[in-house]
């Protein structure tokens, strides 16, 4: 049994030289649509905004630079509304750069045969993508505005306008949805909670430090409504990955002190949040109330999604326990997890 273990940190190590490029690719998962609809003029007009390597990389483009138009091509296969039933005809479509780089505008404007009844907006671009994808979502009705998620299992959101919604309306179940898919389907959450079960020796303080990551996120939503502080993801990626680093690196070390891990994961937690707050309010423009109610949603999904990971591994983690080969086989895990994670910094950090 002594030779699984450096069985295990070998592989463990080539995982991660192997994996990490791919892991990698898919950054943000998470692009911004919003749609209004307007009745007087049988128009709805859709504004989709997400990073160039997004849509390069669900479209199969090596050089999106060179393949500007094929990027808008699938985007418009992507983006449809239908009118009681029937599809509205597309009459712009346009693509242009925005003030930050590697994003784009994505704008597609419909009109509609018939006065508008029930309308569907479909949204299903890069939700093919491995790991999932996300569109923050803002539906705007005169005075009336709702905000919502577009996913793989939700790639259609339905609006009467004869009955709009209350100003401000948050579609509260897709937000927990999304908080749950954003952990289970993003390489860097996964492995964050991977490296805290490696460091963690009992189930509950496992759960005390998983939980604190929760509670970072409500702090984050404090300051958020409150208008004190927002980051933009520019800064919040390089320093995730970085959390992941120091996180395999006590690991590695076994010092055995668990309030490290606890400061690791608050801090990830907040900073974390403040992107997500960021991309709510600086990209969709959420109003403060609408703001509060898609975080605590999407916070409760959080806190599943990582509870999730737990159930699944940490019976692993003891089943290692007390074995000759066990000290090796974390080191060797920790190690993968901390490569892949510097690749991230360093990919993040030049992009």
């Amino acid at each position: 049994m002594t030779a699984r273990g450096p069985l295990l940190w070998l592989l463990a190590i080539l995982v991660s030289l192997v994996f990490a490029p791919s892991a990698a690719a898919h950054q943000t998962g998470q692009a911004t649509f919003v749609a209004h609809v307007k009745p007087e003029t049988r128009q709805i007009d859709t504004l989709l905004a997400c990073p160039v390597l997004d849509v390069a990389h669900a479209a199969q483009l090596e050089d999106p630079q060179q393949a500007w138009n094929t990027l808008g091509f699938y985007l418009d296969q992507h983006i449809e509304v239908t009118n009681d039933g029937e599809r509205c005809k597309a009459v712009e479509h346009k693509l242009s750069p925005r003030d930050d780089p590697g994003t784009f505008w994505f704008l597609k404007a419909f009109e509609c045969d018939k006065p508008l009844g029930q309308i569907e907006l479909r949204n299903d671009a890069m939700t093919e993508t491995e790991g999932g994808y996300s569109h923050i979502a803002r539906v705007q009705l005169g005075e009336a505005v709702q905000t919502t998620v577009f996913t793989a299992q939700t790639p259609t959101f339905a609006l009467n306008v004869a009955r709009p919604a209350a100003p401000e309306e948050v579609s509260i179940g897709r937000f927990v949805f999304i908080g749950i898919t954003h952990i289970l389907g993003g390489w860097d959450h996964v492995l964050f909670v991977l490296a805290l079960i490696l460091l963690s020796r009992r189930l509950r303080e496992l759960l005390i430090v998983v939980t604190a990551f929760t509670i970072a996120h409500s702090v984050t939503l404090a300051l958020s409504v409150l208008d004190v502080v927002t980051i933009p993801p520019s800064i919040i990626e390089p320093i995730i990955a970085l959390s992941i680093v120091w996180v395999a690196v006590e690991a590695v070390l076994d010092r055995g002190d668990g309030k490290r891990a606890y400061v690791a994961t608050f801090l990830l937690g907040l900073v974390h949040g403040f992107g997500f707050a960021y991309v709510l309010r600086e990209e969709v423009g959420l109003a403060a109330d609408a703001l509060l109610s898609a975080l605590v949603s999407f916070n409760v999904g959080v806190e599943l999604g990582q509870l999730g990971i737990v159930l699944v591994a940490y019976p692993l983690r003891r089943w290692m326990r007390g074995r000759s080969w066990e000290r090796r086989a974390v080191i060797g895990i920790a190690v993968g997890i901390g490569i892949i994670a510097l690749w991230w910094f360093v990919e993040r950090a030049l992009l």
